[in-house]
């Protein structure tokens, strides 16, 4: 039986509540099965750390069905601290092919030895328990099948946000995806769609797209976000010049920007737009004039709860703004346009075509 939709205000703030609970922080930079490890030889964590599953349960069934907002990436960051059996119920009441395809997608994320071994002990988890719709787009992935653009975009941007303006930006840019959004297709150039490459593209002559852009596992670990800074710089060796880049990245996509930064000091950022991104203590933006970043325009939203979900396991501050300086500026997004319509901006809108068309996010933040 699905689960009873609520009112995405309250859902909102019961899941603030899991989020500021100091044992979830200190949780999350452990894995479900580290974290049933400890808890098998003590039983009063043990009674914790169940207590903290089954309200992580109930907050991913409530998540994953509500009609809008952040749902998916919400419930899959919860699912993170729910047992195993979760996942098969969850899946049961799964009913559209977009549910299907994005949590397909988080179990080859989370479980990535299936891509290279279906017929492994896996298999029972990922074949023989869950609904045939995620099974059949896990194997769709598997093939290297990338996220339909019908499935990955969400309100188009106004006819007027594709007019003919002329791009004048001699910056390199590249857009960097986050968590679980290797095979979106909002990030990348899809030739005839209107997605946000295409309005980015509008401002920025010099986009990455076909065959030079960047992408990272996706896959939703310090370790990967590492590999994925690593991967960051080897790109940026081979296709980029040094003084003249460019970022827009979303979510933990800017957590593998801030990295590699960190790790290669002649990586030099001229512009950093930041997208929704979890505030870590273990990622702090390297601010520098001369290497590191030179300015960077954090956007954020206080409706955006998957951003608070993604600083679990380190938060800095309360989990999304920086520290406002000469080379930092926050911009908090909470609508889309004021003058007509009240729209709470969540962490998938704030890469929305209409949302940056609305707000003149390109005027304000880009090179």
């Amino acid at each position: 039986m699905a689960p009873k939709i609520i009112d995405r205000e309250q859902l909102d703030a019961q899941i603030v509540v899991f989020v500021l609970s100091p044992l979830v922080d200190a949780l999350g930079n452990l894995t479900p099965q580290t974290i049933n490890r400890f808890a098998s030889g003590d039983s009063e964590f043990a009674n914790r750390v169940r207590a903290i599953q089954e309200e992580a349960e109930k907050l991913a069934f409530q998540s994953f069905f509500v009609p809008e907002g952040d749902g998916f990436d919400a419930s899959f960051y919860l699912l993170h601290f729910c047992h195993p059996s979760a996942l098969n119920m969850l899946s049961q009441d799964i009913k559209t092919e977009a549910q299907a395809w994005a949590f397909g997608e988080y179990l080859l994320t989370q479980y990535p030895g299936v891509r290279q071994d279906p017929d492994s002990a896996l298999r029972d988890l990922i074949y023989d328990r869950l609904n045939s719709s995620v099974i059949d787009a896990i194997k769709k992935l598997i093939g290297g099948v990338k996220q339909p653009p019908d499935l990955a975009e969400g309100a188009q941007a106004p006819t007027a946000a594709f007019s003919n303006i002329k791009a004048s930006s001699v910056y390199e840019t590249v857009i960097v995806h986050g968590t679980w959004a290797n095979s979106a297709s909002w990030w990348r150039e899809q030739s005839g769609h209107q997605n946000f490459w295409a309005y980015i593209k509008q401002y920025c002559s010099k986009l990455f797209g076909t065959g030079n852009e960047f992408g990272w596992s996706g896959i939703n670990s310090n370790s990967d976000r590492e590999q994925g800074a690593r991967d960051f710089i080897n790109w940026w060796s081979t296709v980029s010049s040094l003084e003249s880049l460019q970022v827009i990245a979303h979510s933990h996509g800017c957590n593998v920007v801030y990295l590699a930064c960190a790790m290669e000091p002649k990586l030099h950022i001229a512009n950093m737009v930041s997208l929704g991104c979890p505030a870590r203590i273990w990622c702090p933006p390297p601010i520098d004039t001369a290497s590191g970043i030179s300015r960077i325009h954090n956007i954020y939203s206080r409706y955006d709860i998957s951003q608070l979900l993604g600083s679990i396991g380190g938060r800095r501050g309360e989990g999304r703004t920086l520290a406002d300086s000469v080379h930092i500026r926050n911009h908090h997004i909470a609508w889309e346009d004021p003058s007509t319509r009240v729209v709470n901006v969540g962490h998938t809108d704030l890469h929305e075509p209409v949302v940056w068309h609305n707000n003149g996010l390109a005027s304000k933040t880009l090179l």
